[in-house]
């Protein structure tokens, strides 16, 4: 079976990792993420596709980004820009691209774990049988576990204890439960909502993620008295190399760490036009023209 992509649509950073532990891999940015999240987004492995808001960044930073078109994705839209839901609309997509069908109980499981991330949307999960001095019988017809949050009328609770010291209960049974009292009885046949699930929220870590680098590949030449990095000259202190080590491994060791910068060098291109066979230029001196380089690339990227 051809392997179906996701994209889902998010506001933010943590939907967009959300979506990204949901099986997303790529999102459809909204315009309240900033270019940095953008970066962290793109850093975590996903990938930044076009939309109305993409269109109004510059052209560098589009280029930066590499951002795609949107064919060949499965849209994951949520219905309320929240990270919970945003996890859950992409979980149902992604269960969908696999084949999954309205019957599969996975699917059913994440469609109603979406309900629960909706403030106006309730999910039924039963009703009332009957109402004791502090105790409801409910058949539910979904399952429901400790720590669930239910509603019934106006009245909402938190299942705190199941009878027989059940910590889950199944869906097509009859279950007795704690119950707050109040004035006005529930009827029987009134309807029992799940307004929150205590296992919707998936929790991801923001500050764990690293930002996204472009991986470039930067030319140099060597000459008598400079090292000349793509079209900058800088002056240096060039000598021959007493150990006869090749100046091409040091450049890469030196520039394949850029620090804070948005570039990284992953490739390399060598020219020696000195008057030495092994050229060699002092490690302090390879360090500020790497800085000064990246600091003009950084510099370039952010001009309009």
């Amino acid at each position: 079976m051809t392997t179906v992509l996701v994209a889902t649509q998010v506001s933010d950073l943590k939907s967009a990792l959300l979506a990204k532990k949901a099986e997303a891999s790529a999102i459809i940015p909204q315009e309240s993420m900033n270019f940095e999240e953008l970066r962290l987004a793109k850093g975590a492995g996903l990938e930044i596709l076009k939309s109305s808001y993409t269109d109004t960044l510059s052209q560098k930073i589009q280029n930066y980004l590499e951002i795609k078109d949107n064919e060949g994705y499965s849209i994951a839209k949520p219905e309320q820009y929240n990270s919970e839901n945003a996890y859950w609309a992409t979980r149902i997509e992604a269960l969908k691209a696999q084949g999954k069908t309205e019957d599969d109980s996975l699917l059913q499981w994440a469609q109603d774990q979406r309900l629960c991330t909706l403030k106006e949307s309730e999910l039924v999960v039963g009703s009332v049988e009957r109402i004791l001095k502090n105790r409801a019988v409910i058949k539910f017809t979904k399952p429901v576990a400790l720590r669930d949050t239910l509603k019934i009328n106006q009245t909402t609770f938190e299942v705190s204890n199941i009878d027989q010291n059940r910590s889950f209960i199944s869906a097509n049974s009859v279950a007795e439960i704690d119950y707050p009292r109040e004035e006005d009885k529930p009827k029987f046949g009134t309807p029992v909502y799940c307004t929150h699930r205590h296992n919707a929220i998936i929790s991801e870590n923001v500050e764990a993620n690293r930002p996204y680098k472009k991986k470039i590949r930067i030319n140099f030449t060597v000459e008598d008295k400079s090292l000349i990095v793509e079209d900058q000259v800088y002056e240096a202190n060039v000598q021959a190399s007493k150990s006869q080590a090749d100046l091409s491994q040091r450049l890469i060791e030196i520039f394949s760490s850029s620090g804070e910068s948005y570039y990284v060098a992953n490739e390399i291109c060598y020219e020696n036009k000195s008057s030495y066979s092994f050229p060699f230029v002092p490690l302090s001196e390879l360090k500020s023209i790497k800085r000064a380089f990246y600091e003009k690339l950084d510099k370039k990227l952010k001009e309009e």
